[in-house]
C-alpha cells in the first residue's frame, strides 16, 4: 500500500503518542514523512541479500523497516533510549543489530575494526543526518570502507561539500532530490537534499591521489606525511622506490611556510590541501621529468575549499 504524506504523518504522530516520545528538536529530531523520498532511497541503495545496511540515527524506524527487508542484516545506531522499544517492535521480523551509541563514537569504533585483516562486508549506509552531527560524520567518512551511502542532509551543508577538493577526491556525489521541509514531522527550519555517495576506488587524477594519501595520514605532521605521499606516488605511478634523498630534495623545493609544514594533517583546511597539492605536483613534474603530469584541479576557476579539519 502506498502511503501518502498525510498517512505517514499520522503514523509518525501515533507512534510518538503511543510511546510517549518527547521530541528533541535541539537534536534535530525530524522524521521523514514522504513516501516518494523513501522509494528514492530504496532504489538508490540497491540493497541485496549480500549487503549489510548501516543506519545512523534510526528513530522511529519507519524508513528502516522498508529497507531492512531487502538487506542481509541491518545495523541500527540509536543513542536515544526512548526510541529503543519502537525499533525492536518495528524490526522484529528482520535480522538486525541494535547499538546504543552516538554516531560519531560508533564510526570511530568501526574505523578501528575495519583496520583488522578480515573479509570485508558489503556495507551500505543510510542516514537522515541531523545538522548537529553532519559535519563530524563527514570528516570521518573518507576514512571508512563502504560500498555506497545515501544521506538526507541540510541543503546548506550540501552546498558546502559540492566542489570541495577533499570530497571530490574520495567520492562521486550525486544529487538525487531536493526535499521540502514540509516532508518531515515535526517541520524543521530548513530544506534538505537527498544524495548518493559512492567511493572512488581508483584515482585517475594525480591531485586526487595526493589529497587522499595526505588526508589519511592523520597521525602525522605535514612534512612527515608528504614523505609518505611522495614514496607512494613513486610506487604507484613510476613503479619505483623513492629514496630518502629524493623525498628530501622534493620537499626542500616546495614553497610553503614553515608553520604549515609543522601543522598536523587533521588541522589542514581545504585551501591548504589545494596549496600543498599544487606545489607537490609541480615539483614531482620537475624532479622526475614528467612533463605530462597534469591535474584538472590545478585549473579549477572556482573551488569550494571551505572545510576545516580541526
Amino acid at each position: 500500500m502506498i502511503k501518502s504524506k498525510s498517512n505517514l504523518n499520522q503514523e509518525i504522530q501515533e507512534l510518538i503518542k503511543q510511546h510517549s516520545i518527547k521530541i528533541k528538536t535541539e537534536l534535530d529530531q525530524h522524521f521523514l514523512a514522504d513516501e516518494a523520498a523513501m522509494k528514492t532511497i530504496s532504489k538508490a541503495l540497491e540493497l541485496t541479500k549480500e549487503d549489510i545496511l548501516l543506519e545512523i540515527g534510526t528513530g522511529l524506524a519507519i524508513t528502516t523497516k522498508q529497507l531492512a527487508k531487502n538487506a542481509n542484516k541491518t545495523i541500527v545506531i540509536e543513542i536515544d533510549d526512548q526510541f529503543l522499544p519502537i525499533i525492536k517492535e518495528q524490526l522484529a521480523d528482520y535480522n538486525y543489530q541494535l547499538i546504543k551509541k552516538s554516531a560519531y563514537k560508533y564510526l570511530q569504533d568501526l574505523l578501528l575494526e575495519q583496520k583488522k585483516p578480515k573479509v570485508k562486508e558489503q556495507l551500505k549506509i543510510y542516514s537522515n543526518l541531523p545538522f548537529t552531527a553532519v559535519e563530524s560524520i563527514f570528516l570521518l567518512l573518507p576514512k571508512l570502507q563502504f560500498k555506497k551511502a545515501v544521506f538526507i542532509l541540510p541543503e546548506s551543508f550540501y552546498e558546502r561539500i559540492i566542489g570541495n577538493i577533499i570530497y571530490e577526491a574520495f567520492f562521486q556525489i550525486k544529487l538525487l532530490d531536493k526535499i521540502n521541509k514540509e516532508s518531515f514531522y515535526p517541520i524543521p527550519n530548513a530544506n534538505s537534499v537527498l544524495i548518493e555517495i559512492t567511493p572512488t576506488v581508483k584515482s585517475t587524477d594525480y591531485a586526487d591521489f595526493i589529497i587522499k594519501e595526505l588526508y589519511l595520514q592523520e597521525d602525522k605532521k605535514v612534512k612527515n606525511a608528504l614523505r609518505e605521499v611522495i614514496i607512494r606516488f613513486a610506487e604507484k605511478y613510476l613503479q619505483k622506490k623513492a629514496t630518502k634523498r629524493e623525498t628530501k630534495e622534493i620537499l626542500a623545493l616546495i614553497i610553503i611556510n614553515k608553520e604549515l609544514f609543522e601543522k598536523d594533517v587533521p588541522k589542514l583546511s581545504g585551501a591548504e590541501f589545494k596549496l600543498i597539492t599544487t606545489e607537490l605536483i609541480e615539483h614531482l613534474k620537475n624532479h622526475y621529468d614528467l612533463h605530462n603530469l597534469f591535474s584538472r584541479k590545478n585549473n579549477h576557476k572556482k573551488t569550494n575549499n571551505n572545510i576545516n579539519q580541526s
